[in-house]
């Protein structure tokens, strides 16, 4: 029998970019009703190979696409974390 890790989150969906392989679950809190993603650790080649870009490169926002003037954060990451917001972004 599967034994949740916590009953106040209740998952809503798991997306993966099919190009990047990269996967997020998403969770509302029962409580607040709000928004968590989670994102899932390396499970393939492509994952780690993502690892491995590891920058520093300019953090940019996902609302604006503008670049913070200081911030720096794994390119790898950035990269990923972009192909996943176009994927799961509020209309």
């Amino acid at each position: 029998k599967y034994e949740p890790y916590t009953s106040e989150f209740v998952c809503i969906a798991q997306v993966e970019d099919p190009v990047t392989q990269t996967g997020v679950s998403l969770f509302t809190v029962k409580q607040t009703n709000q928004l968590l993603i989670a994102c899932r650790g390396s499970a393939s080649i492509k994952n780690f190979q993502t690892n491995l870009d590891i920058g520093p490169a300019p953090f940019t926002s996902m609302e604006d696409g503008s670049a913070h003037p200081t911030a720096r954060v794994h390119s790898g990451f950035q990269a990923a974390s972009a192909s996943l917001w176009r994927l799961i972004e509020p209309e």
